[in-house]
């Protein structure tokens, strides 16, 4: 159960409105004037005053929302504006200062800044990260200045603020902003085995070869100027993209503006890769392009610091300011794959002082670079503006060839329609009931041409004879036409012949696969069918052969004049002719359930769960800033004893996509989901329970001792005991007690509760993941089994939590390590060995920095090394010293 509020941090009230004051006019004076120095100064005085703000809950250090990192970064590129620095634009400041003066509330009134002076420099680095949530946050900024100078109480304004930043602020932020999960495309790839390219010029900068970037880590870029931006590979900020800004607008907008297969060259066709483009400005026709060329001047080099697909004005030089005199024109082909980007053709540069970059092993200083293209991920350039019946919809981000959810509503009433349903759905199977509707509806308001429509790419005209494809079930097929039929050779079925009746089950089954697959080519913008033509070589009849692929498989059919009346004829493609083996149907089915998944659990909050997203209360008190969970155990505890198989189902659905980041802030809803597996024992409520147990992939419930085979809930009561799982991934609930808790195989979740708690972790024991109890006084214990050493483990920091690495196949996590505070720590206390070795977990150190000494206070310590030159200083105890990569200095 949560212990109430969870106070994040104390503070000085009094003096955080004095320096709020002091600040704000000066901050909001240097963000309009362009003066980034004073905004950093300004901004860091603010977040000062409330001491560690970094601490403020989910809003900063679960999510890195310190404005502190902003001012890093404008210190080493020397580009970030004032409005980044603020998480603002101009107009975002301009509508907060204006709803504030409407009411006669100047932006230095101590008590509304003191609302949310302090969530202002939290957001700094949102509108870097997407715009629109910057937008929202300053519309609510805005209403809560209003409602205070109104007369309403400073503790009801941040009442409300709370839960509404949470879920539309920072739970965003840190759930990709509800994207379609990665793990779509990934299965979809998987089944179509296809990767294709892009192609621009790219240079070695710091003569250590070409290093790239996979397709998959989300940068997007308009490479055919269709105004789409869609997921590609890369290149690192260390090397650079030669360009060449065509409009003069200071930035690189697509691929025409690139050296590569996008590149419009003098004679109006296409470059047929990154040298040849370069060549057509090559005027004297010396094979290398210099300042002897009339277009030297004009061409850059583009070194895309950031990472994020967009040119900045600091991030492109000249030629002669990248110590660059002259290119080779001439280039030998080569082929080498980088994060699946191709190396095709190598050449070199010149630089300035004459030296001449020679081939780097099978990449040189200069390279055609063959980029891997990922449409799934995509950046519409255009917005739709909203209607108010759509913006109240639920919203989430979309990819391939749909828009984002609300605008792809816009787009299609159908869509409208079913999202308004899904909004007033109360339970989890009115939700999943919808699922496939939105699915459906979301796909249709895409124009993304489906293989059904692409069959037509095959009409033709056979002899005499117009022939025209269709698609069609084959007991849905008009009986006038002809089918490809067979084994796919021959002329297939003649006009009128009877076909086979149906459908059967079997057929059905092939239907709902097809059905999925045009939803996935849609979410992909991938066709996974293709179909084509050729006309026969080998004699005068006039035969025609028709290809059908389906990824990397392919069958071929044909038909003859002979076979045809004059006229037109159809020529129907049925489920039997589109082939698929057991490898893509798995892989295609598995991509469609993650987009399920991803569109189910990018709506939670914002519909079925909002309730209890809103009963989160934001207090501000004496003691300092924090997050009370009181209201929502109540309305979990009311919701159970009205309907318990939906109280559990909700519980388990906030616990999965959100139960670690809320349990750093005082939540324990693990520990409500133990007491209430524990009252429903033999109880009339426990066949609902289990119901509903099953609907999230468990077998059953165990009480104390040893499970089966399935995944399982294990339930302890508040007398401790042992908790033994086994081969599947359980959840495992201690209580009160002293429980000794063993997850077994498999990955599970292990929750210890109160009391002195010990996790027994052994070879081939999966990766588990520890939750711990907020605050817990107890002494908790990690224990390792039989044949794991100290030198079997790497320990490093994953997010917020504490991760150990056993070998290559297992690991155990510790959630929430680094982002509570000592008093208030969801920790661990002891990692002890099978051979009695133990170690202090409070004397745990982790190097940060390129050169770090740590040295072991309390003995018995944990000093880990980065990849840098650390050093590492043990105590009289026995220190756990690990230098990791590098050059390391180590005394024990």
């Amino acid at each position: 159960m949560s212990k109430g509020t969870g106070v994040v941090n104390a503070f000085d009230k009094a003096a955080f409105v004095s320096t709020v004051a002091t600040n704000t006019n000066t901050l909001n004076e240097a963000a309009h004037s362009g003066n980034t120095a004073q905004v950093i100064s300004s901004v860091a005085s603010i977040a000062a005053a409330l001491p560690g703000p970094q601490k403020l809950g989910m809003a900063l250090t679960n999510f890195g929302l310190s404005p502190l990192p902003v001012g890093d970064s404008y210190a080493s590129s020397g580009n970030i504006t004032p409005s980044q620095i603020l998480g603002i634009t101009l107009a975002g400041a301009s509508l907060v200062v204006a709803g504030a003066a409407a009411v006669g509330v100047t932006m230095v009134a101590g008590v509304p800044i003191l609302a949310v002076g302090s969530l202002i420099a939290a957001v700094s680095v949102v509108n870097e990260l997407r715009p629109e949530l910057t937008n929202k946050f300053y519309e609510k900024v805005s209403e809560v200045f209003i409602s205070v100078a109104s007369g309403e109480a400073l503790e009801s304004a941040i009442d409300s603020f709370g839960p509404w930043f949470l879920e539309n602020i920072a739970l965003p932020l840190s759930n990709g902003f509800n994207e379609v999960f990665q793990s779509v495309n990934s299965f979809f790839v998987n089944a179509l085995s296809f990767v294709p390219r892009v192609d621009p010029l790219t240079l070695d900068l710091n003569g250590n070869g070409i290093e790239t970037v996979s397709a998959n880590a989300g940068i997007v870029f308009d490479f055919n100027g269709d105004g789409i931006k869609t997921g590609t590979g890369w290149i690192k900020g260390s090397d650079g993209f030669l360009v060449r800004d065509l409009d003069g607008n200071g930035t690189i907008d697509n691929g025409s503006e690139l050296f590569g297969v996008d590149t419009i060259k003098s004679d109006g066709t296409k470059a047929l890769d990154g040298f040849d483009a370069l060549r057509d400005l090559d005027t004297n026709g010396d094979g290398v392009f210099d300042a002897q060329d009339e277009h030297f001047s004009s061409v850059m080099v583009w070194q895309d610091l950031n990472q994020d697909g967009v040119s900045q004005a600091n991030e492109l030089k000249s030629l002669l300011d990248s110590n660059i005199a002259s290119i080779n024109l001439e280039a030998k082909s080569t082929w080498q794959l980088s994060n699946d980007n191709l190396i095709s053709a190598v050449g070199s540069f010149t630089r300035l002082d004459g030296t001449d970059g020679e081939l780097n092993g099978n990449q040189s200083l200069a390279a055609n670079l063959d980029l891997a293209s990922n449409p799934f991920y995509r950046e519409y350039t255009d917005r739709i503006e909203l209607s108010e019946e759509v913006a109240v919809l639920p919203g989430m981000q979309g990819s391939g060839a749909v828009r984002d959810l609300q605008e792809a509503a816009m787009l299609d009433a159908g869509l409208r329609n079913v999202l308004g349903q899904y909004s007033q759905a109360t339970t989890w199977d009115q939700q999943q009931a919808l699922l496939d509707t939105i699915l459906a509806e979301w796909a249709s308001s895409s124009d993304f041409r489906t293989f059904d429509q692409r069959v037509s790419d095959m009409n033709t005209e056979v002899g005499r004879v117009d022939v025209k494809f269709k698609f069609a079930y084959s007991w849905d097929k008009p009986d006038g036409g002809f089918t490809v039929g067979g084994s796919g050779s021959g002329s297939g079925v003649g006009i009128g012949q009877a076909g086979e009746k149906g459908p059967t089950a079997k057929q059905l089954e092939k239907k709902e696969l097809l059905e999925r697959i045009k939803i996935l080519e849609i979410f992909n913008a991938q066709s996974f069918f293709g179909f084509s033509k050729q006309e026969s070589q080998n004699n005068g009849d006039g035969d025609t052969s028709f290809v059908f692929s389906s990824g990397a498989t392919s069958r071929r059919t044909g038909i003859k004049p002979a076979g045809l009346a004059s006229g037109t004829a159809t020529i129907y493609i049925t489920e039997e002719d589109l082939t698929l083996n057991a490898g893509q149907t798995s892989f295609l089915n598995s991509s469609y359930e993650a987009l399920r998944q991803s569109v189910y659990d990018g709506l939670l909050l914002q519909t079925r769960l909002k309730p209890y997203m809103e009963a989160i209360e934001l207090t501000l008190s004496d003691e300092g800033v924090g997050f009370g969970f009181s209201q929502v155990d109540a309305l979990f505890q009311a919701g159970y004893e009205n309907a318990p198989a939906e109280a559990v189902r909700d519980l388990l659905d906030l616990q999965r996509v959100r139960g670690i980041e809320l349990s750093a802030l005082g939540w324990e809803g693990l520990g409500q989901l133990n007491q209430w597996l524990n009252d429903a024992q033999g109880e009339p409520n426990e066949a609902l329970v289990l119901a509903a147990l099953a609907d999230f992939g468990y077998s059953g419930i165990r009480l104390h001792g040893e499970g089966g085979r399935g995944n399982y809930v294990f339930i302890n009561d508040d007398s401790g005991g042992v908790l033994q799982g086994m081969g599947g991934n359980d959840l495992i609930l201690g209580g009160d007690g002293d429980d000794f808790i063993h997850g077994g195989a498999g990955d599970d979740i292990l929750y210890g509760g109160l009391g002195n708690d010990t996790y027994l972790y052994e070879l081939g024991g999966g990766h588990d993941t520890i939750i711990e109890t907020r605050g817990d006084s107890g002494t908790d214990t990690l224990l390792f089994g039989e044949g794991i050493r100290p030198g079997d483990i790497s320990i490093s920091k994953e997010g917020n939590n504490l991760l150990f690495r056993i070998g290559s196949t297992g690991s155990i996590s510790i959630a929430n390590w680094f982002n509570s505070l000592n008093d208030e720590a969801h920790r661990l206390d002891i990692v002890r060995f099978a051979d009695g070795r133990s170690f202090n977990l409070a004397d745990l150190q982790l190097a940060t920095g390129e050169t770090a000494t740590l040295e072991s206070l309390l003995g018995n310590g944990i000093l880990i090394g980065d990849a840098g030159e650390n050093t590492l200083l043990g105590s009289d105890g026995d220190d756990w010293l690990d230098g990791e990569k590098g050059a390391d200095w180590m005394v024990a």
